[in-house]
């Protein structure tokens, strides 16, 4: 079942308006958020939605996606500029000089069982010479195609990733967690290359310190030294944070691009809540 957690619509946005504005879209089997703004930067639509998915499948929330896309009308007009991307945790990455289009299915036989209901798919990250390979459920799939024309998959991580980037030091390790509801995606750079990327359960507070304390060991970090970038579903004020505290001292939240500003309507959620949704 879904809950709206924030919902916001200007009374500029209609359908003759969104032809000159951008849509940008993520669909995850944890959450759906979507915002809609000017060639300005003014965000004129702006909502989010949780969902109960107590077995992370994709399959279990459809019926709320499917019920989301076809309530919500501006999600189906036309957008001088689209961007949609899909989240789920079956991502991996693969060296350039190994990669091969006909062994997508191949690279995911180590960590998963074959599973005939999804398709693979890449996508070429130059600045750390690799391809993710993702998969995608065909039930989705089935479900974007009919909603948007020439949809054309893309992960979250693609985008998450080349945003990140933007904020690594070139002269010492970041590292960079994202939360998603009851997930949390967790980079690592090394002078802003690419160093580890993993999805995680997080349904405790304590998860999301586990496995953030995790990424800082495997790499040898200083806690009160390395810079952790905070982004996504967290407060200042949450049991999160504050148990993050105790441990990470130099604790960074991560902005919007410039240029960008939420409507006051807003205000409650920081800039950071909305961070993944932008860099897509």
């Amino acid at each position: 079942m879904e809950k709206q957690i924030f919902s916001y619509k200007s009374k500029q946005l209609n359908a003759l308006k969104a032809e000159t504005c951008t849509l940008r879209l993520i669909v995850g089997m944890e959450s759906l958020s979507w915002a809609v703004s000017d060639e300005q930067g003014n965000v004129l639509g702006l909502q989010s939605w949780q969902f109960t998915n107590e077995n992370s499948q994709f399959q279990a929330v459809y019926p709320d996606i499917r019920m989301i896309l076809s309530q919500e009308q501006p999600l189906s007009w036309h957008y001088a500029h689209r961007h949609v991307a899909i989240y789920n945790k079956q991502v991996t990455f693969v060296p350039r000089r190994l990669f091969r289009v006909e062994d997508r299915a191949k690279y995911f036989k180590v960590l998963l069982a074959q599973d005939t209901t999804c398709d693979q798919h890449d996508t070429w990250l130059e600045p750390f010479d690799c391809h993710m390979v993702f998969n995608t459920e065909k039930g989705l799939l089935d479900i974007m195609n009919s909603q948007f024309s020439s949809f054309q998959p893309k992960h979250l991580a693609d985008p998450l990733l080349l945003r990140f980037l933007r904020w690594a030091a070139a002269d010492q390790y970041a590292v960079f967690v994202n939360l998603r509801n009851q997930q949390m995606q967790v980079a690592v750079f090394d002078r802003r290359n690419l160093a580890f990327y993993n999805s995680f359960d997080c349904t405790k507070a304590s998860d999301v310190l586990y496995y953030t304390l995790l990424a800082f060991d495997q790499f040898k970090q200083d806690p009160i030294l390395t810079p952790l970038h905070l982004s996504g579903n967290i407060l200042e004020d949450s049991e999160v944070y504050k148990m993050l505290y105790r441990y990470f001292r130099n604790i960074r939240f991560l902005d919007l691009p410039t240029g960008h500003a939420l409507p006051q309507e807003a205000a409650d959620l920081p800039a950071h809540f909305w961070f993944d949704l932008w860099a897509i």
